[in-house]
């Protein structure tokens, strides 16, 4: 340490020759707080708690039982839909892991991302009971959010990006 600084758990830089500190929040630390608290927590919450919902209706149905909730006659499209759901949110945790640099920008996207995954499966109608069709225009809303933000998380990236093979392959999926 000949500059004279001293790091305080990794968080606030301390100059021997000045009172302030200067804040300094690790890159990782806030991809480590997405990957390992907050999207797992969330995803698994609304994985376990939809697929319950969804998947004992048809259970009952295809093993002949009683059921004491009435018939959901959207019931089928639901599954559908959560499974789309699902694969939307899976794709996101994919690129969390596979981001370089996951700063403050991409945080806030995840942030957005999961709250539009609550209201995508809130208004899908997962609830035991429920017989009202899902709200397809807001789901319908929710997937262009989520679109919108990865073409511009996507674009972000390739200008990061260094390395040929890589610049050549955003534009790619860009365009897709």
């Amino acid at each position: 340490m000949k500059s004279g600084k001293y790091r305080l758990a990794g968080y606030f830089t301390v100059s021997r020759f000045t009172t302030t500190a200067e804040k300094k929040m690790p890159r990782p630390v806030l991809k480590d707080l997405m990957l390992g608290l907050i999207y797992p927590a969330v995803l698994g919450t609304v994985m376990y708690g939809g697929l319950q919902e969804t998947i004992e209706p048809i259970l009952v149905i295809l093993t002949g039982g009683a059921s004491t909730a009435p018939q959901d006659p959207h019931l089928y499209i639901k599954a559908a839909l959560l499974a789309v759901t699902i694969t939307f949110y899976l794709a996101d945790y994919l690129y969390i892991v596979f981001t370089k640099t996951f700063g403050w920008l991409f945080f806030v996207f995840d942030v957005l991302f999961l709250i539009t995954l609550y209201v995508t499966v809130s208004v899908i109608g997962l609830t035991v009971g429920s017989t009202r069709p899902p709200h397809y225009p807001t789901i319908l809303g929710c997937f262009f959010v989520f679109m919108v933000l990865y073409f511009v998380w996507d674009t972000i990236e390739w200008w990061r990006s260094f390395e040929t093979k890589e610049r050549q392959w955003y534009p790619r999926m860009l365009i897709l």
